[in-house]
């Protein structure tokens, strides 16, 4: 399934009551396409995503937060489990790491500034937050929080104009890809 819309660029408007984001220029298009039918053979404006693997850092890692204003990553304390989303695009690939408050955050963006009205009531949810402080994550929960994550981010994704939501932007670092060094590292 192939979603597209203008890359983030909206306008904030109020239609019978409800916030909507709706698109305000139509130059360069995003469109996101599953892993499965994914090629780096597709121009920059295809990306698509996959998370495969984590890592647990003792600090925050050392790559520049996006420039976004509001984006709290880095901001938490350590150690803590990072899944590393692969963000495909073009020619090139970039790695972001992700913890789940991080995920929270773009859940709750979604949420708040849905495309449609209805978007906010059928949208899929993140996994549970955990509410036991005292023991570690076992490996078995980490690998099932992995997987329940990645099939949100592929829900929200293959929704209509997600691929281009500002809080989707922000959150993948798709913003500036085809002049930005972190996507002109080749996939091959």
């Amino acid at each position: 399934e192939l979603i597209s819309l203008p890359k983030h660029r909206y306008s904030s408007h109020t239609i019978h009551n409800h916030k909507m984001f709706l698109p305000v220029c139509h130059s360069e298009m995003l469109m996101y396409l599953p892993y499965e039918h994914w090629s780096p053979r597709y121009e920059s404006q295809f990306f698509t995503i996959k998370i495969e693997s984590r890592v647990k850092l003792e600090s925050p890692p050392t790559s520049p937060p996006p420039t976004n204003n509001n984006v709290p990553w880095q901001r938490k304390t350590n150690p803590a489990v990072y899944y590393e989303i692969q963000v495909l695009r073009g020619n090139g690939r970039n790695v972001c790491l992700r913890r789940f408050s991080d995920f929270e955050w773009l859940y709750n963006q979604l949420k708040t500034s849905p495309l449609k009205s209805k978007d906010a009531k059928t949208m899929e949810k993140i996994p549970s937050k955990t509410f036991n402080f005292f023991q570690p994550h076992d490996e078995e929960f980490i690998e099932t929080r992995q997987k329940e994550l990645y099939d949100f981010m592929r829900s929200v994704l293959s929704r209509p104009g997600y691929a281009s939501h500002p809080a989707i932007i922000s959150f993948l670092e798709l913003d500036d890809s085809t002049s930005s060094p972190r996507f002109n590292e080749s996939t091959n």
